[in-house]
């Protein structure tokens, strides 16, 4: 029995260590808005985004987008996310495998200050060497459902998927909060949008990429 002893404390020492440890935090939990009870119609989408992009070249100039492409035309759209607000995607750029756009709200109905979203998620893996975290001016194949007020991007780093970025926000009637971010660096041959989830919240999807993104199946590269 005495040669049992040490282990037995041992054991006893470990246990008194996990029950002192402290829990982990809990994630943190978004305030959302409600969901939108207006809808647009053909022809307002249509004059928001004309005039978003009448109005706003040079911010699409900015942040490197052919406005004058036809193929990127195909990927706008528009949303209304309360009483008074408007969410409209402008096509920037399109490719073999990739397809995004620049994100404006339009509030009251005033194209002329309409601006364009700046996404950041302070804590998050940069995507770039000069920036401090991650940060996005452009959204890849971007999806917005006005019931759950959640906005969501993926961009491919190459055509069959297995390295990219995704993430999602979720509207709060002010500001688009951050909910999710994934993100894939290394081309490793994985299965396309299964990539890791380094920054989250309590609201967080299982995976983005593969539940919104072209992954999907549904939209995006063949």
């Amino acid at each position: 029995m005495r040669a049992l002893r040490p282990w037995l404390a041992l054991l006893a020492a470990t246990a008194a260590l996990g029950a002192t440890a402290a829990p982990p935090a809990p994630l943190p939990v978004l305030k959302v808005a409600p969901a939108s009870a207006r809808t647009l119609s053909p022809q307002l989408s249509a004059s928001r985004i004309a005039g978003v992009r009448r109005l706003h070249t040079a911010a699409l100039l900015q942040r490197q987008c052919d406005p004058d492409d036809s193929l990127v035309r195909q990927h706008d759209q528009a949303f209304a996310l309360d009483a008074h607000r408007e969410l409209v995607f402008v096509g920037c750029q399109a490719g073999a495998y990739n397809a995004n756009v620049v994100v404006f709200v339009v509030d009251h109905g005033n194209l002329a200050t309409a601006h364009a979203l700046h996404f950041a998620v302070a804590g998050a893996p940069a995507i770039a060497d000069d920036a401090p975290a991650f940060e996005l001016q452009r959204l890849g194949w971007p999806r917005f459902d006005p019931v759950s007020q959640r906005l969501t991007e993926t961009t491919f780093y190459r055509g069959i998927g297995d390295c990219g970025h995704a993430a999602s926000w979720r509207w709060d009637g002010a500001v688009f909060q951050p909910e999710t971010v994934q993100l894939q660096a290394d081309c490793n041959g994985g299965p396309s949008g299964d990539w890791p989830t380094v920054w989250r919240t309590a609201s967080s999807p299982g995976n983005v990429a593969r539940d919104f993104g072209p992954a999907r199946g549904d939209s995006g590269p063949r």
